[in-house]
């Protein structure tokens, strides 16, 4: 099969992306792996909380995007600081901790928002 020069282009752009973004936040490990997972979980909650409450914003999705992007570079900058003090992603391990329970909780704020919050058990 031929692939068209842009074809070609696009997918070396995007592996050096993915390369650019792998050394930054210090691999693509499991925890890394569950906190993009988490994020992407909550990005969708909160549209469909959005999308039932009457409160969809495009100007809001964006913002809520911005924040995911200040997590990813958060948890870059833990990592370059684990680098720079060779600390074995110590940093980077309480960012992606700290964050995954943040990510966590809006999730499940965001599902009682959406009417499910009868699914959410007590504590």
């Amino acid at each position: 099969m031929e692939y068209t020069q842009t074809e070609l282009k696009l997918w070396a752009a995007c592996s050096a992306a993915g390369a650019a973004l792998s050394f930054l936040i210090g691999g693509f490990d499991a925890p890394v792996k569950a906190l993009l997972v988490l994020i992407g979980v909550d990005y969708a909650t909160g549209i469909l909380a959005a999308w039932k409450t009457g409160m969809l914003s495009s100007q809001q999705g964006f913002h809520g995007l911005g924040k995911k992007v200040a997590i990813v570079a958060i948890v870059a900058f833990a990592n370059m600081l684990d680098l720079s003090m060779a600390l074995n992603h110590t940093l980077r391990s309480m960012a992606i901790f700290g964050f995954a329970g943040m990510e966590g909780m809006s999730i499940i704020e965001n599902a009682d928002r959406a009417g499910y919050g009868a699914y959410v058990p007590q504590f």
